[in-house]
Parts: structure tokens; C-alpha cells; sequence
């Protein structure tokens, strides 16, 4: 799965407007974490700045059958916080989870 997205890959994803133009206006409106696109015009959104509607349909797309929809979730998680240097927080975070047996 990947970590940055374009706006016109999430127009019309659950938790998303249907419209580019409606998109755009709600990154800018919820400050989503954004970059510039490798290639083109244009920015590539962060998955862990969309709403949670809009990254679970994105890991249900991405997973492999059967896999756990926590664990992808934490996998994403874990990922995205090494990216921005918070890997520790992120470490208690899904430990606190593991321990109360939201990983199931």
C-alpha cells in the first residue's frame, strides 16, 4: 500500500467528496499533510492525514484476503510515524492496543 496519494485517486472513496475540486477543498480546509508529486503537477496527500473512513477503505483495498484489518492498520501506522520521526509515540501506542486486545 502506499503512503502518499493524489487527489484524484480519493475523489469518491468513503469519507471523500466526488469531486476533485470537493477534495482539494478538504485538504486545505482539515490541513492534510501534503508533498509535492514526483512526477506532475499537483500535490500527493499523506494516507495518516485522511479521514479514517477514506484509510480503512484504502487497507481493505490493499490487504492481502484475510488479513486483519488491525494489523494492516498498525502496519500503516508504524510506517507512517518512522516517516515523521515519532516512531517512539507510535511504539507505545500500538503496544497500549496489543495489551487491551484491539488487535483481533
Amino acid at each position: 500500500m502506499r503512503n502518499w496519494y493524489a487527489i484524484s485517486d480519493l475523489a469518491g472513496l468513503p469519507g471523500m467528496p466526488g469531486t476533485v475540486q470537493g477534495v482539494l477543498k478538504m485538504a486545505k480546509r482539515e490541513g492534510w499533510k501534503s508533498r509535492k508529486r514526483a512526477r506532475g503537477k499537483g500535490q500527493e496527500y499523506a494516507v495518516a492525514s485522511l479521514p479514517a473512513a477514506t484509510q480503512e477503505a484504502l487497507i481493505s483495498s490493499a490487504a492481502p484476503k484475510g488479513a486483519a484489518k488491525s494489523l494492516a492498520m498498525e502496519d500503516l501506522i508504524a510506517r507512517e510515524c518512522r516517516e515523521s520521526g515519532v516512531w517512539a509515540a507510535a511504539r507505545r501506542v500500538l503496544a497500549a492496543l496489543w495489551r487491551r486486545g484491539r488487535h483481533a
